[in-house]
């Protein structure tokens, strides 16, 4: 029996009998140093629901990316999606039309193109109630690095029906929290705002804003952030 059909007879084993359980999904596509030679992720397989589908996610499509281990092992070409929900990586085997969830401790890192634009992730310290990890979209690399947190929260709204005809009365938003990060200084967090780089670096009070007036920057969003971010790191105020 091929080793395919062998992880195929596994995989619904796995899908009717051990749901959410290891599922040791197999994947092909590993170069030669690779220490994975049986070409091994661990996760579970993860089943999507409509309501998962349209409000859970950071993006609606599988996207190309790849996936860096901690171990140093690379998995290139595989569809991703980042479950802001739950702050999980999923990913999607269009071999055997199979989805499951990573498991975060071996996760070091992962990127996925979207609109032309190559997203990164990378796994950090961070202790929540659920997970000592969290996933951190990476804005900016530098002497700091700018992060986003994305997450999805419910909320309480007045009632209505959707479109499946079903009665509702909270409803699933995106948000994002966005933080300064290094390994010897930690998490700092930090709003879309001009005062709140001033405030995070009070010695260079005068420095920050000679610098935002002379290039007429007015922080209020992501692009501006990280535009903030470079314009004070060329200038040595980030370290």
């Amino acid at each position: 029996m091929k080793r395919t059909q062998i992880t195929i007879l596994f995989l619904l084993l796995t899908s009717v009998f051990a749901a959410g359980q290891n599922s040791g999904v197999y994947w092909d596509n590993l170069d030669l140093n690779s220490n994975r030679l049986q070409g091994k992720i661990m996760g579970e397989v993860y089943f999507i629901t409509p309501e998962a589908n349209n409000y859970f996610f950071l993006h609606r499509d599988w996207l190309p990316g790849k996936v860096v281990l901690t171990d140093g092992d690379e998995y290139r070409n595989i569809y991703l999606r980042y479950l802001a929900l739950y702050d999980e990586l999923i990913a999607y085997n269009e071999n055997i039309n199979v989805m499951y969830k990573i498991d975060k401790e071996l996760v070091k890192s992962f990127v996925f193109a979207h609109d032309g634009t190559l997203i990164k992730f990378i796994r950090l310290p961070f202790k929540s109630y659920n997970s000592p990890y969290r996933f951190f979209h990476e804005l900016y690399a530098g002497s700091q690095l700018l992060l986003a947190y994305h997450y999805v929260s419910e909320v309480r709204i007045s009632p209505y029906k959707d479109k499946y005809g079903i009665m509702r009365d909270t409803e699933f938003r995106q948000n994002t929290d966005y933080y300064m990060y290094s390994g010897e200084s930690g998490f700092k967090k930090l709003q879309p705002k001009r005062r709140a780089y001033i405030k995070a670096f009070p010695e260079h009070k005068k420095e920050i804003k000679k610098i935002f007036r002379k290039n007429r920057l007015v922080i209020v969003d992501e692009a501006s952030m990280i535009q903030a971010f470079m314009m004070l790191d060329e200038n040595g105020l980030l370290n």
